[in-house]
C-alpha cells in the first residue's frame, strides 16, 4: 500500500467533498463576509470592463433578427402542428380499428 500524506500537514481530514474547515466557525463566516464584499466591487469594476468591450448590434440588425425569429417561430408551430394533427389521426385510426 501508498501512504497519501497531504501538502500541509495541518489540514487533518481535507478531502475535496469535505473540505478542512477553519476552527472557529464564527471567523471563518465572518472573513468570507469581508470577502465578498471586497469581491463585489472587484466584480463590478470588471463587469464595467467587459461591457465596454462589447460589439452591440445596430438597429438595422436587431429588427432583422426579431424578424427570422418570428417567421421561424411561425414555420416550426406550423410543422409542429401538423405533425401532431397526422399522428393523432394515425393513432386514431388504430385505435378504430380495433373496436
Amino acid at each position: 500500500m501508498v501512504e497519501h500524506r497531504s501538502p500541509k500537514p495541518g489540514a487533518v481530514g481535507s478531502s475535496p467533498s469535505t473540505p478542512a474547515m477553519i476552527k472557529r466557525r464564527k471567523e471563518y463566516v465572518m472573513s468570507k463576509a469581508v470577502a465578498k464584499k471586497k469581491n463585489l466591487a472587484q466584480f463590478v469594476r470588471e463587469v464595467r470592463q467587459e461591457t465596454a468591450k462589447v460589439t452591440w448590434p445596430s438597429r438595422k440588425e436587431s429588427i432583422t433578427t426579431t424578424i427570422m425569429v418570428f417567421i421561424m417561430v411561425f414555420f416550426m408551430s406550423t410543422f409542429l402542428f401538423l405533425a401532431d394533427w397526422v399522428i393523432s389521426a394515425v393513432i386514431q385510426f388504430i385505435l378504430g380499428a380495433g373496436a
